[in-house]
């Protein structure tokens, strides 16, 4: 096997959110609005133009033989959440957990010795209206530390 020469990583110039943030950074109630929308399409549509069909970036509702959930949640994403409750033990409350509203792509942070794995996320990105691209750089002599 040939050594690596580079290591990539992934790059966002531009998110086409309102702000300018990633996807994982804007409210959750605005997710939600999406969410219920493309599940219920009657009325004013909340949807960005540049959002792409999210159909498997949302939890499955699961049937009588497979639990709800995500069968095969998308890679490079990560989950928006509706807040949880805090329990409130000596009332006898017991809070609920964090609820998964959608999963949304995120920029990875990691690096990677091959090329495949950034290229997967900058293309979902970019298929998400984001402005994306891989970049790469030599590997450097290893010191002992």
């Amino acid at each position: 096997m040939a050594a690596r020469k580079y290591i990539y990583r992934v790059v966002v110039d531009e998110w086409p959110t309102e702000d300018g943030m990633p996807f994982i950074d804007q409210d959750w109630r605005w997710w939600e609005q999406i969410v219920d929308y493309f599940h219920n399409p009657e009325g004013d549509d909340p949807s960005p133009a540049w959002l792409p069909d999210i159909t498997e970036y949302l939890e499955d509702p699961g049937d009588e033989w497979t639990p709800a959930g995500w069968v095969n949640k998308p890679r490079f994403t990560r989950l928006v959440c509706e807040p949880g409750d805090e329990p409130d033990y000596p009332n006898g409350y017991r809070g609920y957990d964090d609820q998964p509203v959608i999963a949304v792509p995120i920029a990875p942070a990691r690096r990677f010795m091959q090329r495949a794995q950034p290229d997967a996320a900058a293309k979902q990105l970019r298929e998400w209206g984001c402005k994306a691209h891989v970049e790469r750089a030599a590997l450097g002599d290893w010191e002992a530390a």
